[in-house]
C-alpha cells in the first residue's frame, strides 16, 4: 500500500463533523526512498543521522525518514481538520527511527476544546512510537 489514506470523522452525508474532544483523526502511510529524497531536496535537510551506518562505521545506504517530514504529515491532518485554525505550540520528541517500506499508523486526537484547542498525536511503526507530541490550536477569525 503506498500513499495516505485518511479517516476522519463525517456523518453519512460526508459533511464535515464538528471534532469534539475524544474524535481522532487517522492517517496510513508508507514512505518510499524516493519520497524522503524529495524531502531532502526541498528542504535542504540532507543530515547524515537519516543515513544508517555499520558497525565498522562506514556509511550504510539506508534511509530513515526525516522528523520534520513526519511532523509535516501531523500537520497536514491538523490543517485539514480543523481549517482557520493554526498551531500556535508544539511539544514532541522522536523516541524511534521511521524506516522506510513499513507502514506508519499516525493518529491526532482532541483532547480539550476550548478558546484554544489541545490535540495530542502519535505516530507509530510495527507498533513502536516513533513520533509523539501535543500542540495547542487557535482559531483565527478574520
Amino acid at each position: 500500500m503506498y500513499g495516505p489514506k485518511l479517516v476522519r470523522w463525517m456523518s453519512a452525508t460526508s459533511a464535515r463533523v464538528q471534532p469534539t474532544v475524544g474524535t481522532v483523526f487517522r492517517l496510513t502511510r508508507t514512505f518510499r526512498e524516493t519520497d524522503v529524497k524529495q524531502f531532502v531536496a526541498l528542504t535542504g535537510d540532507s543530515n547524515p543521522i537519516h543515513v544508517s551506518t555499520t558497525n565498522d562505521g562506514e556509511r550504510k545506504e539506508q534511509l530513515f525518514v526525516n522528523g520534520a517530514f513526519l511532523n509535516g504529515v501531523i500537520a497536514g491532518i491538523i490543517g485539514s481538520n480543523f481549517p482557520g485554525f493554526v498551531v500556535t505550540t508544539q511539544n514532541f520528541r522522536f523516541p524511534n527511527r521511521c524506516q522506510l517500506d513499513k507502514e506508519v499508523q499516525f493518529s491526532v486526537t482532541v483532547e480539550e476544546m476550548r478558546k484554544i484547542v489541545t490535540v495530542s498525536y502519535e505516530s507509530k511503526q510495527s507498533d513502536r512510537v516513533v513520533f509523539e507530541g501535543i500542540a495547542k490550536l487557535f482559531a483565527v477569525r478574520k
